[in-house]
């Protein structure tokens, strides 16, 4: 074997062990990353079950709501009937007294 048979061969050497020192740094950089990807997907379902429960709550809420609304809106059309049968009732006063004032004189007896 000559000298550049020995270097040669050393040279090859050295490129494989780099080659296999990258492999391994790559295969460890694959399995970190794996590692990473994993834990995000897994905060990621646990966000989006948050997300998912918040709507949840927010959609029974907004549904008491309305029907509270509802209930409020009955409640007012309830005391605008009352306040329209009380503007009747003192309208048909007026009227009446209007008429007894009238009743044997020319003009209304004003106080």
């Amino acid at each position: 074997m000559n000298i550049y048979d020995v270097v040669s061969t050393l040279n090859l050497t050295v490129i494989q062990n780099e080659l296999s020192t990258i492999n391994s740094n790559v295969l460890s950089v694959n399995s970190t990353l794996t590692t990473y990807a994993g834990q995000i997907m897994s905060g990621l379902s646990t966000v989006n079950n948050n997300v998912l429960s918040v709507n949840k709550t927010l959609t029974y809420y907004a549904g008491q709501i309305m029907s509270g609304l509802g209930t409020v809106q009955s409640a007012l059309s309830g005391i605008q009937s009352t306040l329209s049968t009380i503007n009747n009732n003192v309208l048909s006063v007026n009227s009446t007294l209007t008429y007894i004032c009238w009743a044997g004189t020319e003009q209304p007896i004003l106080h």
